[in-house]
């Protein structure tokens, strides 16, 4: 097998070399970042075999071939079926992935949810959405993504919520997210919004309803998504008609509730409601029935109240107005 070179990476023996020194000295043996900065420097020129290397540093071919395959899980090397190729620029920004993340000790934790108010509430919210008591490693992990990814609380539950949403609760699963978001530069709900869309097509509906829904933020809960999934393949409504019933739903109690859209929406599967126009209709009728009945209570009401502002003691009255009108003996 031959080594060579992307044509992506520029050489620069003071910006690349130093860059894989101060980032992965820590990562790596010193024996396999030395073969690496080999590779680098003589596949820059000309290919160059595996059985060179192995000479050089004295290793069975094997050995190099095996590094090369894990740098190629690590994504620094990838392989075209006949040669192990060096991907990327150092110079470029290397991926945090690929960096030793820092460990924090309980006491370093411990400060850290005293001092900053939106770590505690980080850890908090963590806790509950997970639905489980965290181990100091989860909390370690989940401060590390404020910490050491530098990304915000804000982001990091939303972050949480659409691992939760997908099923995906391990916590390797959710650092690797947290991973691609922090070297992609997706650091804000706006940015993440985006990657979603992009990522998954499918999510844009999602965002939808939950702009429609006046909510930001966050992504969709397990349950919320369960409620979206029978609405559309359960009940057969479009987007447009789901979008209608989140707006009906702010619009008639000032809120957003996903049980409250949900009631509306089988409403109208019962009624045999499929498009906009008819569902405005029976809203509007609603809406009148709603006043009647309001109008209706309110004005039999008011006659119950004029009823008994009338109702007298006719007996007392009597008494009092024969006890002011007898004259008084003299004594």
């Amino acid at each position: 097998m031959i080594i060579r070179l992307s044509e992506k990476v520029k050489l620069n023996i003071q910006g690349e070399y130093c860059a894989f020194i101060d980032k992965y000295i820590d990562r790596f043996p010193a024996e396999h970042s030395g073969i690496y900065l080999y590779c680098v420097k003589n596949s820059a020129t000309k290919d160059i075999d595996t059985k060179d290397i192995a000479s050089v540093f004295n290793k069975d071919e094997k050995d190099i071939i095996a590094l090369f395959n894990y740098l190629a899980l690590l994504d620094i090397a990838e392989t075209d079926g006949k040669a192990m190729i060096i991907k990327g620029s150092l110079s470029e920004g290397t991926p945090i992935g690929l960096i030793k993340r820092p460990e924090y000790s309980p006491e370093e934790i411990s400060y850290a949810r005293k001092n900053n108010p939106d770590i505690k509430l980080l850890l908090e919210k963590t806790e509950k959405m997970l639905g489980k008591m965290l181990t100091h490693k989860d909390i370690e992990t989940i401060y590390c993504f404020f910490d050491f990814y530098k990304l915000p609380a804000d982001v990091i539950i939303f972050l949480l919520d659409f691992c939760i949403s997908r099923n995906k609760r391990r916590m390797s699963y959710i650092e690797a997210t947290a991973v691609n978001w922090a070297e992609n530069g997706i650091n804000t709900i706006e940015k993440a919004n985006d990657w979603l869309i992009t990522s998954y097509p499918d999510n844009k509906e999602v965002l939808d309803i939950l702009k429609a829904m006046g909510i930001s933020g966050r992504f969709i809960t397990s349950s919320e998504s369960e409620l979206i999934d029978k609405w559309k393949n359960e009940y057969g409504f479009t987007i447009n008609m789901i979008l209608f019933a989140c707006e009906t739903t702010v619009s008639s109690i000032g809120k957003a509730s996903f049980k409250y859209a949900d009631k509306i929406l089988e409403n109208w599967y019962k009624k045999g409601i499929k498009t906009i126009e008819e569902a405005r209709k029976a809203s509007e009728e609603y809406s009148a029935k709603q006043k009647k009945e309001h109008e209706k209570k309110k004005s039999k009401n008011q006659f119950t109240d004029f009823a008994n502002q009338r109702k007298y003691d006719y007996g007392a009255l009597e008494k009092m107005m024969f006890k002011k009108h007898t004259p008084t003996e003299d004594k």
